[in-house]
């Protein structure tokens, strides 16, 4: 069953943003209702509807916002924006489920000088705002699950707002004159909407919040004024039938306004930034608002020979070879044995087989095989707790968790041009703890593995080899993984051999491979494949010798990865026709930076990464043009558990906000890429 999720408001700019972003995903089941199905002010109707949807999840944006109407019509503003929110709250309460609602920076006076946080007192000067307030007030007292969104100054393609008047304005008149005495953050309904679903966890048959209850600012970063907001939009446009060409200032008294405005409203987002959720610039947000505005503009009329809209290229789409892989998981299924043995020997004995590597041990992911790396050879070399692994903070988290599991303390080395580690920087970070370091091949790029090894070596260091992305990546014409102590390969879906979830650890010592098989399954001495098949009359009979773990793999999946792993080469080589394909669009646009990979290796090629100064502004605009590439990571320092390392890797941190992720994978085609350049290209800031 979908998660039901009721939408106020439909026909209003944030109701309609949140209602189209939500369809898109197949988990949900939207009811987004406007006044007519959903009057707010009417108590009655409001029980009923509910009662009759009987939603897991209410978002509430709608709200009487005529802000200088309200103050001749007090009652309905009270009705709708206080009084229907806490209806929403006792039927949310009664039912057990979250309520977003969303509030105003008009709750504050706006007589302060700096970002007014959560806590800060309260005192709105408007009818709008006091009615406002009093529907905050309401969902917090009554609703158990709740978060209040303060918002300001929203704007969209949607309906009239702020960017529609100025524009609509410039063509109608001479001049424009908007207030320069009000300041605050221009904020794009498109990025309400992220955070909103940042802030939640939809799932089938229900939802919860990812945060705790409470009330949140959603702003973006920066600051301006209606006047500068006003300018920053006709700066941004062009259109021949435009009049007005400049915009004055006045003030508020001069624009004398029924209701009083905060003068300052701008809003701290310090709270929300503490979960991880960032919102881009005004600035940023402005344009990639009307990038999606010229993209509708160009949209040619529907109709009955328009056809459809350029369907959405996505940065991963796992392809299968789907017949062999019905055909090796019912074997499993018509042998009676989809676990542990059988399926995953063969597979273990064709990864083998491809790569040359003398051991590999299959397992449920990539993740568990890399706190296996850490465990196997802490116990092996008697590494003590709080002993120190040199690791890249620009990697999936799982590298540094690995590490936090075995107990053992993340030291965080600085990365290169190639994403990889940096060996002057890993050098640098050797202390008389350092046991080992952990080499990720971002993307499936081998960076200075080189040098790293040999600087490991001349230290006494294990070398552990992160190879999720490298699965077909080739040094010199050899595998990846032959001179690494432990090297960890995935399976994961959007992997270059995609299973649904599975890995591979490949030790270079055979001891380690035979510890690392009894701790992936419970520490036991010998598997119940083993078992089963082996002579004697004491199958029953085996010992527990190690404290272990459940992290075996199937075979189901690896039926999936023996029918994977004959088409591994032949999609590694599209994947590398496609990366050609970008290098040579973006070649004559330096601002537009592509990974360099040294010439002898041959990269599985699981990513193309770019660099651009207006990252999130640009990653907006291409969603909004349905192209939905990814990021590639967040540099982990940002993390509050790792926060400690602040300032230690800026080579890091300018990367993790300047990468996108390029759509990738193999139902890709060459006109796709050539769109996903054309916006790229006319996207990125120079």
């Amino acid at each position: 069953m979908p998660c039901r999720i009721l939408i106020t408001g439909a026909n209003g700019q944030l109701g309609h943003d949140l209602a189209t972003e939500l369809r898109k995903r197949a988990e949900v089941e939207v009811h987004a209702l406007d006044r007519e199905e959903f009057d707010l002010t009417k108590p009655d109707v409001i029980r009923s509807r509910f009662r009759t949807l009987q939603p897991h999840l209410v978002l509430n944006p709608a709200a009487y916002t005529a802000v200088d109407k309200a103050e001749s019509d007090a009652a309905l503003a009270m009705q709708i924006n206080g009084t229907a929110p806490a209806i929403l709250a006792e039927e949310c309460a009664r039912a057990g489920i979250p309520l977003v609602h969303y509030s105003t920076d008009y709750v504050f006076a706006g007589d302060a000088s700096t970002p007014y946080t959560e806590s800060d007192a309260v005192s709105p000067a408007s009818v709008y705002g006091k009615s406002k307030l009093a529907g905050e007030l309401a969902v917090v007292a009554i609703a158990p699950q709740h978060l209040v969104l303060r918002v300001a100054w929203l704007y969209s393609n949607r309906r009239a707002n702020f960017l529609h008047t100025m524009l609509r304005l410039a063509r109608e008149r001479d001049r424009l004159t908007v207030v320069n005495d009000q300041v605050g953050a221009p904020t794009w309904v498109r990025a309400v909407t992220e955070a909103t679903l940042a802030l939640l966890r939809i799932a089938p048959n229900g939802a919860t919040l990812a945060v705790p209850s409470g009330i949140y600012h959603v702003a973006p970063q920066g600051q301006t004024s209606w006047h500068g907001f006003a300018s920053a939009i006709l700066a941004r446009t062009s259109d021949p039938h435009r009049r007005a060409t400049a915009v004055d200032a006045i003030s508020s008294a001069q624009f004398k306004a029924a209701a009083k405005r905060p003068a300052y409203s701008v809003l701290s987002t310090e709270k929300l930034a503490a979960h991880g959720i960032t919102l881009p610039s005004w600035e940023s947000q402005l344009d990639a608002c009307l990038a999606e505005r010229a993209l509708l503009a160009a949209a040619p009329a529907a109709d009955a020979d328009a056809g459809k809209a350029a369907p959405p290229i996505h940065l991963f789409v796992p392809t299968f070879e789907v017949d062999a892989c019905l055909a090796g998981i019912r074997e499993c299924l018509d042998k009676g044995w989809t676990g542990l043995g059988y399926k995953t020997i063969a597979f273990e004995d064709a990864w083998k087989q491809y790569t040359g590597l003398p051991h590999a041990h299959f397992l449920n992911s990539a993740t568990v095989g890399l706190h296996l790396a850490v465990e196997v050879l802490k116990r092996k070399h008697g590494w003590a707790d709080d002993d120190e692994i040199i690791t890249t903070p620009l990697t999936f988290v799982s590298d540094n968790h690995a590490i936090l599991y075995a107990k053992m303390k993340p030291v965080f080395a600085d990365v290169d041009d190639s994403l990889c580690l940096d060996p002057a920087s890993v050098a640098s970070r050797i202390s008389p703890r350092t046991r080992a370091v952990l080499f990720v091949g971002m993307g499936g790029n081998c960076g200075q593995y080189a040098a790293v090894r040999a600087l490991c070596e001349a230290r006494g260091l294990r070398l552990i080899l992160d190879a999720a992305h490298m699965a077909g990546t080739r040094v010199a014409g050899r595998h990846v993984g032959h001179d690494a102590d432990a090297t960890v390969f995935s399976y994961q879906a959007v992997k270059n051999l995609p299973t649904a979830d599975a890995g591979m650890i490949c030790f270079r010592d055979a001891a380690d491979d035979e510890l690392v098989r009894k701790l992936s399954w419970m520490g036991i001495n010998k598997d119940t494949y083993s078992r089963t098949h082996s002579q004697g009359n004491y199958k029953w009979m085996y010992d527990v010798e190690h404290i272990g773990f459940k992290y075996h793999g199937n075979s189901i999946m690896a039926a999936i990865g023996l029918a994977q792993i004959g088409v591994l080469d032949r999609d590694n080589e599209r994947r590398r026709a496609f990366a050609a394909q970008y290098r040579e669009r973006f070649a004559p646009h330096p601002h537009i930076r592509t990974i360099p990979i040294p010439s002898d290796c041959e990269s599985s090629t699981h990513l193309v990464q770019i660099r651009v100064r207006n990252r999130d502004a640009l990653m907006m605009s291409l969603n909004a043009m349905g192209i939905y590439p990814g990021v590639h990571y967040r540099d982990n320092i940002h993390y509050r558990m790792f926060a400690y390392a602040e300032g230690t890797c800026p080579n890091a941190r300018a990367a993790s906000d300047e990468l996108i992720s390029l759509p990738l994978h193999m139902r890709l085609t060459v006109a796709d890429v050539d769109r996903v350049c054309d916006a790229v290209i006319a996207g990125a800031e120079k």
